[in-house]
């Protein structure tokens, strides 16, 4: 059975290795590749922006979101936003809490920060609950 905090550790440090491979200035596609071929070889299951309906109690779908990788492991999914230069930081850990609030089942956010001259990275938990950024460089 493989535990969350594990595979976030696996994600942050995955992405950390790509970050001083590529640096910080490649588009969205390139690091959403890299990541998923990175995790892969971890043994881990991923998908690239898999569509997840937001529906209302009565089953009708309000809206989709395309979240821009998915890890799972044993015990939950981690929905996994790639920001860039320019994405505030607010509006991506806005965008990953609708993500959340959307997800059927156990799940927590990871918001990975390409754009600046390190890494930053940061844990979102469904409620509010999260662990503070981490820098990189």
């Amino acid at each position: 059975m493989t535990n969350s905090n594990n595979t976030t550790k696996t994600v942050s440090s995955i992405a950390i290795d790509l970050f001083h491979q590529l640096g910080p200035w490649h588009p969205k596609s390139v690091y959403q590749r890299a990541l998923k071929e990175a995790i892969l070889r971890q043994g881990l299951r991923t998908l690239v922006a898999p569509r997840v309906a937001l529906r209302d109690e009565w089953g009708t779908t309000l809206t989709v979101y395309y979240p821009d990788l998915v890890v799972k492991d044993d015990n939950k999914a981690i929905l996994v936003s790639i920001a860039l230069d320019g994405d505030p930081i607010e509006d991506a850990v806005r965008q990953v809490r609708a993500w959340l609030s959307a997800w059927r089942g156990p799940a927590m956010g990871m918001l990975l920060h390409f754009g600046e001259q390190r890494l930053t990275w940061k844990v979102i938990h469904r409620f509010g609950n999260q662990r503070g950024g981490r820098s990189h460089g």
